[in-house]
């Protein structure tokens, strides 16, 4: 998404060019926008805590429930940036207002990693950033910043950088020489 146009990809490759230290809230907030906008979790498995009335049916305590996580991440009805690339939802806790909204899960199944990957990818896309403009070279229109498509087949993403350096792709080493 940050190959992409728009106001919020132009703020987070700006914080990447010139921010140095550690505070990087976009790049922070991409990995946690590209996860609700493409989830890993398909299906989140859940267990009710007490009996829930639903839809004038009881569900009774220990319930299982499978919930499917594009659903409530991507619902219209819910959120105005539903299908848009808004990391400033992570900065401004619009995004934690949401309970739906669970990109690395939440309560006893907590991802562990749900700081560490923000971090380290946020590191990760400085660097990258810093290299140069990157450049959709899969032959696919570029992805616009709003209305994004529900489904899209991330395997055939091809980038590179400008310069003609670097190639990234699922079939490439990252950073590999060219």
């Amino acid at each position: 998404m940050l190959a992409s146009s728009g106001p919020a990809a132009e703020a987070a490759r700006t914080e990447a060019l010139t921010e140095d230290g550690t505070d990087l809230p976009l790049l922070r907030a991409t990995p946690r926008e590209s996860v609700r906008l493409r989830p890993t979790t398909l299906v989140v498995l859940r267990e009710s805590t007490r009996e829930t009335v639903w839809r004038e049916r009881t569900v009774e305590p220990g319930t299982a429930f499978l919930v499917m996580s594009s659903y409530f991440h991507r619902d219209p009805a819910q959120l105005p940036y539903a299908d848009t690339f808004e990391p400033g939802v992570w900065t401004d806790g619009r995004a934690e207002g949401e309970p739906a909204i669970v990109p690395f899960s939440h309560g006893p199944a907590v991802c562990p990693g749900r700081d560490l990957v923000p971090l380290t990818v946020s590191f990760l896309l400085r660097t990258l950033l810093r290299g140069g403009p990157l450049n959709r070279v899969d032959g696919a229109p570029p992805l616009r910043p709003h209305g994004l498509p529900v489904s899209l087949n991330h395997f055939d993403l091809r980038f590179s950088y400008e310069n003609g350096l670097f190639a990234l792709g699922p079939l490439e080493r990252c950073g590999s020489q060219r």
